[in-house]
């Protein structure tokens, strides 16, 4: 079996910038599941998986573009402090905005929050090592989801999957 477009696609990998810094990583937990064609993890990654077998090992180069994108300025911006006057703030907290926007508190004064609406990975060319570890045809409830479902909702998924 192939990675390929309705299957569900367990994988190891390990994510580094491109100074070689380890960004993130499920080394030594349980694999990460998705499913194949539905845009579950980066689009570009998704293609660079596509024709691969279990056991494949590949290391995939991501520009910016093909990652989380540039950077942008713009997304950086305050609220005033007034509108979470009832609750302490953190930095580094994620605040859910009532538009729906998830934004990282990078400071905050008695007059303004300021933060920052880009993926913490933006503006960063990364390097995935990924190993497939298990491949199973999805099935219709899956595909129709959108994701993969877990062993407990299946009762179908094998050893290293979901």
């Amino acid at each position: 079996m192939i990675v390929e477009r309705n299957n569900i696609v367990a994988i190891a990998y390990s994510l580094f910038d491109d100074c070689h810094n380890i960004l993130d990583s499920n080394e030594g937990y349980a694999p990460l599941c998705y499913l194949h064609g539905a845009q579950n993890i980066l689009p570009a990654l998704e293609v660079s998986l596509e024709g691969m077998k279990v056991g494949e090992v590949k290391e995939i180069m991501l520009d910016v573009e093909s990652g989380y994108g540039s950077f942008s300025p713009a997304m950086v911006y305050q609220i005033p402090r007034q509108t979470y006057r009832h609750r302490e703030i953190q930095i580094g907290e994620i605040l859910h905005l009532k538009n729906g926007e998830e934004v990282n508190v990078i400071s905050c004064d008695d007059d303004y929050i300021t933060v920052d609406g880009n993926h913490p990975l933006a503006g960063k060319a990364l390097q995935y090592r990924v190993k497939i570890v298990a491949i199973r045809k999805a099935t219709n409830s899956e595909m129709e989801n959108g994701f993969p479902l877990t062993a407990k909702q299946t009762g179908c998924c094998p050893p290293g999957c979901c």
